[in-house]
């Protein structure tokens, strides 16, 4: 998805990027084969997963003031599912053009 909404014309200024849950470490390697997308790892001193209340699979899609505009769960909505894939898309590029 990053490369589509980078290769729009013109480009949509929407990055996407990963957040991997402490105590999950170990498959580091083995999921960034697989992504495109920059991976954070979080660590005890941020346990970002706790302050953002966030569970497996959700995507929080902020806005340009980096405030939370939506949450889109994975998990409830895999993007195997082309109807989930175009949701999630739809909600990054309208929340893109509000800013």
């Amino acid at each position: 998805m990053q490369k589509e909404l980078g290769g729009a014309a013109p480009p949509v200024p929407i990055s996407l990027l990963g957040v991997n849950a402490i105590g999950a470490e170990a498959g580091n390697e083995q999921l960034t084969s697989s992504v495109s997308i920059p991976w954070l790892q979080d660590v005890p001193e941020q346990d970002a997963r706790a302050k953002w209340g966030a569970i497996n699979g959700d995507v929080f899609v902020l806005g340009g003031d980096n405030a939370v505009a939506s949450v889109y769960s994975l998990e409830q909505h895999p993007l195997t599912e082309p109807a989930n894939y175009d949701a999630l898309k739809k909600i990054l590029l309208d929340t893109a053009a509000a800013e």
